[in-house]
């Protein structure tokens, strides 16, 4: 309660209160008189719903999407090549069908050949037993293995060049030594021309320079090639892969390879191991062995004391296989256009 002089009069505050509303109550025209001595002025008023808090909603529905999206694309990452591998196993008619695409192989094996630099007996069991074992046998790709599957008497330039067309994927296996047989060390310079020094008993022998001998390295370097159908695996198929984009490499490592080797590799394979990295064989002999170091390999009595369990390496749904596959071509059961049939038969 209080005086006012402009205008002069007495003034009187009340508070309103409603004990409940309902929707019914709004949007309604109310008035509200006073009764005085003076009169009895009225007044009027709506009432009116207060307008929503969206900003709370707003914010969880924000933070819940967002951090599904990043749990999402977390285990995307971790678990891909399983979540691909199940997808395409589940939902096959979504690929064509690749009996259909004119190519005989799945892959082409290409690996250090006997007598090359990099080859030896592990090189060789995984090759042309290993490989097969899996891919063929359990999995149901087809191959093609130089010295398993190459025509007698074939020229090796129309062999790797046919056998490298008719394959939808490349394996390049390879190990520390594959690609570079030695380094000049006992070399000087002069003029830029390097000249190598080889003692052989009391005589000896200067070789050419690196420019007229022609037994550079892969990229140019002083780098020694030693086997030439390797070799011409490697630039066909990097050629095809890295400028034609007509065929996939797939780069699988044989042995840990350190820093420092991995700068001797061709330009081509570090540039491609850097892009979609390397499959590691050695990983899976790494765990391989770990297993067997913490379980003994626990015998069999009754078997004759053989190991129960089967070799995780050989094992089509370990880690190493399962990224092999995942780089594979996928056997789809979609139907290709007869046009394109006919075209890729030609």
């Amino acid at each position: 309660l209080w005086t006012q002089d402009d205008p002069k009069g007495v003034w009187l505050e009340r508070l309103l209160f409603f004990s409940e509303l309902r929707g019914e109550d709004f949007y309604l025209n109310y008035t509200c008189r006073a009764y005085s001595s003076r009169g009895f002025p009225e007044g009027y008023f709506t009432l009116l719903p207060t307008d929503p808090n969206i900003i709370l909603p707003f914010g969880l529905v924000v933070g819940g999407v967002t951090a599904l999206f990043i749990i999402s694309v977390t285990v995307y990452y971790i678990f891909r090549i399983d979540i691909v591998l199940c997808f395409r196993r589940v939902f096959p008619v979504l690929y064509a069908n690749k009996d259909l695409d004119g190519k005989l192989y799945d892959a082409y094996v290409a690996y250090p050949n006997p007598g090359a630099f990099g080859f030896n007996e592990e090189v060789e069991e995984f090759v042309l037993q290993t490989l097969p074992k899996v891919l063929e046998q359990a999995c149901g790709y087809k191959l093609f293995i130089a010295g398993r599957d190459c025509l007698p008497g074939q020229a090796i330039v129309d062999s790797v060049d046919e056998n490298l067309q008719a394959s939808r994927r490349v394996l390049l296996l390879y190990n520390a030594s594959t690609f570079i047989s030695k380094r000049h060390t006992s070399s000087t310079s002069s003029n830029n021309n390097n000249i190598t020094k080889i003692n052989d008993e009391d005589d000896k022998i200067e070789s050419k320079t690196s420019e007229s001998t022609g037994s550079v390295g892969f990229d140019g370097g002083d780098r020694v090639v030693s086997d030439t159908r390797q070799q011409l695996e490697c630039m066909v198929a990097m050629n095809r892969a890295l400028l034609e984009g007509s065929i996939k490499v797939v780069l699988v490592e044989l042995e840990e390879i350190a820093p420092a080797q991995q700068a001797l590799l061709p330009e081509s394979v570090r540039h491609l191991r850097k892009r979609q990295g390397a499959v590691c064989w050695w990983k899976a002999l790494g765990v391989r062995q770990r297993r067997r170091t913490s379980s003994r390999w626990r015998k069999d009595k009754e078997k004759g004391g053989k190991d129960s369990q089967v070799s995780p390496s050989l094992l089509p749904s370990s880690m190493f296989w399962k990224e092999i596959r995942y780089h594979m071509p996928v056997r789809g059961k979609r139907a290709v256009y007869p046009e394109k049939t006919a075209l890729l038969n030609l």
